[in-house]
């Protein structure tokens, strides 16, 4: 299964991984057959990218959030939302919304952990519809699995789940054609941006239920390391560990995913810009373990190596991200046997870039199914 533009997606593609709308309803189902209309369906719906069953791939993506658990999350979070911004907050509603939520997230936490190599995928299939609350899903699964990596406790994660679900609750109350502006916003705009972490932080302090963790979170994760973020200029340590850590996620998911003015980075490229502004804009310790968290070219992807061959990453090691198992399907600009070439043994060739397809014509890209 490989992720592949829609924009040369060939008529007759086998759909890799189902979708399905905030709602929980399944749009189209895996092992359709891509109809032209479906594909203008979903590119009007906001989605840039699908799964389709390769002739060149051979890994499985597991689902990490289940289409109605996605939906559940969202509809909960909505009435949290929503009742906190009332002028009487009922504690009891809210109390049980909370309590729910908390269970919901229990259960994800097993499953994100046990498929670490999975949330990266997580990022690419989110089409603009409720693009707010993916984004806080998606930066969640990445908090967990950074959080874990650096040897936070159970509770520590579960905290930083219902934290990375609330972090940007300040942004419901912003203007629509602020957050959705494609072009550079005005002073004015970006001032009342720059309000959206303490406007989050006041109203979460309305659910007495919720620990201060989540309140901390939305609050700080505009902050860099430097003291150059918002809203206090905080620096360095003084602010909170789960702020630094996700402040690194937040980063990446907007960088990768989908928005309705841009299609998303390529993973290896929101990984490379991170890695950039450790020590700077993020705590470098935590930088450090992202990048041995994340693999920047995921199995299956087509890339390009330094001497111009091109290939299919087969196998990653942990440590050796950056050095793939590449299988070569084009050497000297034509297409060849497949072989593999292991990065890892000579450093002398590195992947240059992702690439969407091969420069090479004829080499069939999809499944007969």
């Amino acid at each position: 299964m490989r992720l592949v533009p829609i924009s040369i997606i060939p008529e007759g593609s086998i759909l890799g991984q189902s979708l399905s709308d905030e709602q929980g309803h399944i749009l189209l189902q895996r092992g359709v057959k891509l109809k032209s209309t479906f594909l203008q369906q979903l590119l009007k719906r906001g989605y840039t990218s699908l799964y389709i069953e390769d002739a060149f791939t051979e890994a499985e993506v597991v689902e990490v959030y289940q289409p109605q658990v996605v939906a559940e999350i969202i509809a909960v979070a909505q009435s949290v939302t929503e009742q906190l911004g009332q002028p009487q907050v009922s504690q009891r509603g809210v109390g049980e919304k909370i309590s729910r939520l908390t269970h919901i997230l229990e259960g994800l936490l097993d499953t994100i952990l046990a498929n670490p190599d999975s949330v990266v995928h997580l990022l690419t299939l989110s089409s603009f519809d409720q693009f707010t609350y993916k984004h806080s899903l998606n930066c969640m699964a990445l908090a967990v699995m950074l959080g874990d990596a650096l040897d936070l406790d159970r509770g520590s994660l579960l905290n930083l789940a219902m934290g990375s679900v609330f972090h940007d609750m300040g942004k419901f109350f912003l203007s629509k054609d602020i957050l959705l502006k494609p072009s550079k916003l005005t002073p004015d705009e970006m001032d009342c941006v720059r309000r959206h972490p303490r406007d989050g932080y006041d109203y979460l302090k309305k659910a007495s239920q919720l620990l201060p963790t989540a309140r901390i979170m939305a609050l700080e994760h505009h902050e860099k390391w430097d003291g150059s973020g918002y809203p206090a200029g905080k620096r360095g340590d003084e602010t909170f560990l789960h702020s630094r850590l996700f402040a690194v996620c937040d980063v990446f998911e907007a960088l990768t995913a989908n928005r309705p003015y841009r299609a998303g980075w390529k993973v290896s490229e929101g990984r490379a810009f991170v890695i950039s502004g450790g020590g700077s804009h993020f705590d470098l310790d935590i930088v450090r373990e992202f990048a041995r968290c994340v693999n920047p070219y995921p199995l299956d992807s087509f890339v390009r190596l330094s001497d111009g061959r091109e290939g299919v990453v087969r196998q990653v090691k942990r440590g050796m991200m950056d050095y793939p198992d590449v299988e070569i399907f084009v050497e000297n600009g034509r297409a060849v046997q497949p072989y593999v070439e292991m990065l890892a043994k000579s450093h002398r060739v590195v992947v240059e870039a992702a690439i969407d397809e091969f420069s090479v014509r004829g080499i069939p890209l999809v499944s007969e199914g």
